[in-house]
């Protein structure tokens, strides 16, 4: 397989997302006032626009990184516990014994 096709299309992608931004920013020009608790700032919209998608990125990004940590260990726990049970299969045909068995997943 070839390695470059990866780095082409991610750079095709971002070149289309490039020029996607500029016709934007173009169409988008007109000056907006953002009134702020101590000043007001004059800001094209584009800007405007771009600014609140990524810090809503952002904070999408804050808001879901615990759940997938969490998600990861337990997958990290359960892992675990198949390879303990895999051991023990080749030990013996008894897999869940009362002391090898847990009952429930880390949380």
């Amino acid at each position: 397989m070839n390695k470059k096709l990866p780095i082409r299309r991610l750079l095709i992608t971002g070149l289309i997302l490039a020029i996607f931004l500029v016709i934007f920013t173009l169409i988008n020009n007109e000056r907006v006032t953002i009134s702020l608790l101590f000043a007001s700032v004059e800001i094209p919209l584009a800007l405007v626009i771009i600014l609140m998608i990524f810090i809503g990125v952002v904070l999408g990004i804050m808001v879901s990184l615990p759940a997938a940590y969490r998600k990861n260990r337990e997958i990290r726990h359960l892992k675990g516990l198949l390879e303990a049970c895999e051991k023990k299969k080749s030990g013996s045909d008894s897999i869940f014994t009362s002391e090898n068995f847990i009952q429930s997943p880390v949380k």
